[in-house]
């Protein structure tokens, strides 16, 4: 092995403990002192404010999230008192004996058509009627519709311009793209 000059050549400049090779002291100090190379330590350095930017970022997107959702329960709180307020027994009778309930049908469609303009970046993936009927509900969008109702006024839509066919999706519905911004 090696002569006694050589045992122990190498010791740790932090805590003074000696090894017999550069890489058994290397590897302490990685372990113990948590050094590494000078390339290491400026990349380490380097790194530290883009660690702590992202931090922040996420931070702040929790707020944000938080906010909007704490917003979207108010619009939703708002929206329940108007309708409360707009459809009292007397209104709602008025407006059944008038229209029969086509103007029901028609604001359903038009929050159907505003929902799709005011999400067109949203939705520029592609949407079934079925997940725009559950993205509506969640964001407590217009009046409350069945997913059938919902699928009626997309085919409609259809008809009209403001969204197209994509494809068939597993399960055999199918998937609309937005034409142009949705505000056809």
């Amino acid at each position: 092995m090696g002569n006694a000059a050589t045992k122990g050549a190498f010791r740790c400049p932090d805590c003074r403990k000696r090894f017999t090779t550069a890489q058994g002291l290397g590897g302490h100090r990685s372990r113990s002192h948590r050094a590494g190379t000078p390339v290491r330590e400026k990349m380490r350095e380097i790194a530290e404010p883009l660690r702590e930017q992202l931090r922040e970022i996420v931070r702040e997107l929790a707020e944000i999230e938080a906010r909007t959702q704490s917003l979207r329960q108010d619009r939703r709180d708002i929206e329940r008192v108007l309708a409360l307020l707009d459809n009292s027994p007397g209104n709602r009778t008025a407006v059944k004996a008038k229209t029969g309930g086509a103007a029901i049908e028609e604001a359903k469609k038009q929050a159907v058509r505003e929902f799709i303009g005011l999400n067109a970046d949203a939705l520029g993936q592609g949407f079934t009627s079925a997940e725009l009927n559950r993205m509506m509900k969640e964001d407590g969008f217009g009046p409350a519709m069945a997913p059938d109702k919902t699928k009626t006024f997309v085919q409609q839509l259809q008809g009209e311009g403001v969204v197209r066919a994509d494809r068939i999706v597993k399960g055999g519905g199918m998937r609309y793209m937005v034409v142009g911004n949705g505000a056809s």
